[in-house]
């Protein structure tokens, strides 16, 4: 370890911090890459789903990803190349999960 680790470090005196840590190990997790960077989100899927892609092994999150793009760009194809229109985002669509959300809500 450098002299620079040390240097960004964070320095405690028994419990009281006295100088928080600086630089790049003082966020948890991977840095985000560049202006495209994914975004964290909570999203309920059907345990079908989740056990067909976790039988694929490691990486299947990003599996799911790639199919969601792909299903995206061909929205995008579909509708001309203008302003994209995923199928879930159809009026007809909202209609019935904001009747079926009523639904469960009684």
């Amino acid at each position: 370890m450098g002299r620079d680790f040390f240097e960004d470090a964070q320095i405690r005196v028994g419990d009281r911090i006295v100088r928080p840590a600086e630089g790049t190990m003082t966020r948890r997790g991977r840095p985000p890459l560049g202006k495209r960077a994914k975004v964290q989100q909570s999203l309920r899927l059907s345990p079908d789903v989740i056990e067909h892609f976790r039988a694929t092994g490691p990486g299947w999150h990003g599996r799911i990803n790639d199919l969601l793009e792909r299903h995206v760009a061909e929205a995008g194809r579909r509708a001309g190349g203008g302003a994209a229109r995923v199928a879930e985002e159809r009026s007809g669509y909202r209609a019935k999960g904001a009747e079926a959300g009523r639904k469960q809500a009684k």
